[in-house]
């Protein structure tokens, strides 16, 4: 295949098209710069506490609580 010129938003078109994008960053815990464990998400999304009580409870953010609660982070704990 020949090399052509393009700009960013083409080769990440290409890049995806022909399946060469790799997500490598590890998920979770197993995420070096977790705060958090799999049980504590678990906990999280059981507590009915305010979020912002519950954040203050994890060092975390209360937007993060939120996003925990709502499954658009950590989507991979059930």
């Amino acid at each position: 295949e020949l090399l052509q010129v393009g700009s960013q938003m083409q080769n990440v078109r290409d890049m995806v098209g022909k399946g060469r994008r790799i997500n490598k960053q590890p998920k979770g815990s197993a995420n070096g710069n977790s705060k958090l464990t799999d049980d504590d998400v678990r906990a999280i999304r059981r507590d009915t506490r305010r979020q912002v009580d519950i954040a203050a409870t994890f060092g975390i953010a209360q937007t993060v609580v939120s996003k925990i609660k709502l499954h658009q982070a950590w989507m991979h704990v059930k």
